[in-house]
């Protein structure tokens, strides 16, 4: 999970890592997120349809919806985890929980799924969607450099064997939310399919 994992499994100790860390995977994503939403205006002669199959934009926004929530309903039911009790640590791991496992891919969902749409090509949409799915996992490549000098650095004695956090899990809920999103794909079908009308369509893009 990331920035938002590491939040999680985090003790006092470890609040100026993990906020340094969450800092700059957070500037960096919204730096790009910006510049993405900063190309996002009507392509010139819009009243021209673009040369390009609107099944193929719609599939690019439906796996990007697939990419950007995948991770929504355990993070949903993990921001309990920071309703135990207020400290200044609950503040800022909660506070970097919020916008890694919510703001950020919530972000992601909306400007990504218009950016695909000023897509030309088929190659721009293919590349596109690589491009948008990569602003994820920025944090993710920033702890993986973490993690992999703190294991060099880490005794051997095995002491840090991490945090366990408990978790109710609503069953019948998810169990909706798997049939309509997964097996029986209503909601990203209806998501991609209303994107690319706005992004095609509406916004000329």
């Amino acid at each position: 999970m990331g920035v938002s994992g590491m939040a999680l499994a985090s003790d006092k100790d470890d609040v100026r890592p993990v906020l340094l860390i969450a800092s700059q995977a957070f500037c960096l994503q919204a730096m790009i997120l910006w510049y993405i939403w900063a190309t996002l205006l009507p392509r010139p002669n819009s009243d021209t349809p673009k040369d390009l199959p609107l099944p193929l934009v719609v599939a690019a926004i439906y796996l990007h919806f697939v990419m950007c929530v995948r991770d929504l309903p355990q993070s949903m039911l993990l921001m309990r985890h920071f309703m135990r009790g207020w400290s200044f640590e609950t503040l800022v791991f909660g506070t970097i929980f919020c916008i890694d496992a919510l703001v950020v891919p919530l972000v992601q969902l909306f400007v990504g799924a218009l950016f695909l749409c000023t897509s030309m090509t088929v190659a721009d949409v293919i590349l596109n969607a690589c491009a948008v799915n990569f602003i994820s996992t920025i944090d993710n490549t920033i702890l993986e450099v973490y993690r992999a000098l703190n294991e060099l650095i880490e005794d051997e004695d095995g002491s840090d064997q991490g945090k366990m956090i408990e978790l109710h899990v609503p069953t019948k809920l998810l169990r909706v939310i798997n049939w309509t999103g997964c097996i029986i794909p209503i909601v990203p079908g209806m998501f991609s399919m209303a994107m690319a009308h706005v992004g095609l369509d509406i916004w000329k893009l």
